[in-house]
């Protein structure tokens, strides 16, 4: 009944983005009362990422409470047990993957002229490097398909901040290192684009530099 009930208020169409807050935290903050039932609460987890982590104004512990939501969806994936349920669909991983590159894209964004005045620089940094961490687990046992349109928004905005250029070099690096060779392939000009405004833009920035070897 608990688990029904739950699922039910993260999927309410008039539901507010704090009550949203609220009973996603219940869920991390205890997940052995849904352990059972995962398979249940996992759809609409995945279904409140992007209300809860993506409003541009939204605070820093939402973006937060999201990454908790991953980790325990990736957990519950990972389950081996013969009675686990609770494994992600291909179109969860997709969506699941998809949103941690737009959030991970905001973040870097946040750097310079969108931060909350309540979001320190180092919470951003900390949140971003928890993004990285998560992407890359997600990418190497999942092996997701990865959209290149939040790349594309970004390079069509001119990456004015070294913060976002920096962000979008290091999603390249880790598609390269995890052998996405058909995303790639299929997005070369892009990734051209990327790297050559990276060079561009290196000699003024240490980590850009640092990034490129």
């Amino acid at each position: 009944r608990i688990v029904e009930l739950t699922s039910q208020m993260m999927l309410e169409d008039g539901i507010s983005v704090p009550q949203l807050a609220h009973v996603c935290r219940v869920l991390v903050g205890s997940p052995g009362v849904f352990d059972a039932c995962r398979n249940r609460v996992s759809p609409a987890m995945v279904n409140s990422l992007q209300r809860l982590g993506l409003p541009a104004s939204g605070p820093l512990e939402n973006r937060a409470l999201t990454l908790d939501m991953v980790e325990l969806l990736l957990r519950w994936d990972g389950d081996q047990s013969s009675e686990a349920e609770g494994k992600l669909s291909s179109e969860q991983a997709d969506n699941i993957a998809h949103f941690l590159v737009r959030l991970k894209l905001l973040v870097a964004d946040g750097f310079s002229e969108s931060r909350n005045a309540g979001d320190s620089e180092a919470s951003s940094v900390a949140l971003d490097h928890r993004i990285s961490g998560l992407l890359q687990e997600l990418l190497s046992k999942r092996r997701p398909r990865v959209r290149a349109s939040p790349l594309e928004k970004c390079i069509s905005r001119d990456l004015k901040t070294l913060a976002l250029l920096l962000a979008c070099l290091e999603l390249i690096d880790t598609l390269v290192r995890n052998r996405y060779n058909d995303f790639l392939r299929r997005n070369a000009p892009l990734v051209r684009d990327i790297i050559a405004l990276s060079v561009e833009r290196a000699k003024d920035d240490k980590k850009l530099r640092l990034k490129l070897r």
